[in-house]
């Protein structure tokens, strides 16, 4: 039979258990996730750089038809 003080005890030890497992999914869970979401945020800023060329490059293909009819 539980005790008053025995179920307190039960409710601090699965309170420790709970913030210990979070202490490691974020030590151990969090690298992992974040090398993906930077590769992510790497092609985006690829993409976006490749299309601020592109238009660049339309940009100055399109001054030099204007200038030379």
């Amino acid at each position: 039979m539980l005790v008053g003080g025995d179920i307190e005890s039960l409710h601090l030890l699965d309170l420790f258990y709970q913030i210990s497992f979070l202490v490691v999914e974020l030590v151990v869970l969090g690298p992992v996730v974040v090398k993906p979401r930077q590769k992510l945020y790497q092609l985006l800023s690829i993409a976006q750089q490749d299309f601020l060329d592109w238009t660049r490059l339309i940009g100055i293909r399109n001054e030099h038809l204007i200038t030379t009819r």
